[in-house]
């Protein structure tokens, strides 16, 4: 699926904008949920690019505004996920307004996502906080709701500034995670409270999490294998993280290289407690038994 995506979006795009402009945000719809894990190709994002490039123009001629707004989408991810977050921003910008003007909900709060983790790599907390509180009301107008509050509680996790707010919002996400719960929705937000309890130091209880998603979730889920082994580098040492770079980089991902290099997977091999967030994992246990 992940490559055969970008093919089959392209055909489904241009039908409906096409013959419906109206309807092809539906289209993206349809996409949400595997549409990060597509972009994260180990060709790097180039081909979505080009994709985009190519969906715009459609669209334009069109004058489909959901379709512009759709395709800006693509192109803010793309640069994101590529580092250039100048680039990314002028797109996701363009993509919320258009995307507004079509009332196109879900394409909407996906470009706030977007725009709030351009907040937090740039540690504008406050901002990405604001944007993270407009992505949760306007995702509670959505058909798609649960997928897209667990997308924005990922952030809520990374955006707490103070160990009781991590510990709130890890909690907070562990109610959405309910059965049957999205499994690429949910991704993003087990690996975020994975990576805040790690960086508190209770890696214990980060393997006892990521061992429980692993069985329930992602087994038998290539993807997601993926994304939880990541996660597990991250948490695991310094040496870890610092290969994970480098293939990050190497793979068009510059973005996701830094992180990997300087978020949890820094942490020393002694695996010591980070003093910036004691008493996490005690609380978010104590919570949870």
């Amino acid at each position: 699926m992940q490559a055969r995506w970008p093919q089959l979006f392209r055909s489904e795009f241009i039908e409906w904008v096409r013959a419906k402009p109206s309807f092809v945000q539906h289209v993206f719809d349809g996409h949400l949920c595997l549409s990060e894990f597509c972009l994260c190709s180990a060709k790097g994002h180039a081909e979505v690019a080009g994709l985009a490039r190519e969906l715009l123009s459609v669209a334009e001629e069109a004058g489909s505004s959901a379709g512009r707004g759709l395709a800006c989408l693509l192109l803010g991810e793309a640069s994101l996920f590529s580092g250039d977050l100048d680039s990314a921003e002028g797109f996701l910008t363009t993509a919320e307004q258009l995307l507004q003007e079509a009332d196109a909900v879900a394409g909407r709060v996906l470009a706030i996502e977007r725009l709030a983790e351009i907040a937090l790599e740039r540690g504008q907390r406050w901002r990405a906080g604001r944007l993270i509180r407009r992505g949760l009301a306007d995702a509670e107008r959505s058909w798609l709701s649960p997928h897209l509050i667990m997308r924005m509680q990922a952030l809520a996790v990374r955006a707490a500034s103070t160990p009781k707010m991590v510990a709130e919002e890890i909690l907070a996400g562990d109610r959405l995670l309910t059965p049957g719960a999205c499994q690429p929705c949910s991704m993003a937000l087990r690996t975020a409270s994975a990576i805040a309890l790690a960086e508190a130091g209770d890696l214990e209880q980060v393997d006892r999490r990521l061992n429980r998603t692993y069985r329930r979730h992602v087994a038998g889920w290539p993807l997601g294998r993926g994304a939880l082994g990541g996660t597990r580098r991250a948490a695991a040492g310094a040496e870890q993280g610092s290969a994970r770079a480098g293939r990050l980089r190497g793979g068009g991902r510059p973005l996701r290289g830094a992180r990997a290099a300087t978020r949890p997977g820094t942490l020393p091999r002694t695996h010591e407690p980070r003093r910036l967030m004691p008493g996490i994992g005690s609380r978010v246990a104590q919570a949870s038994a």
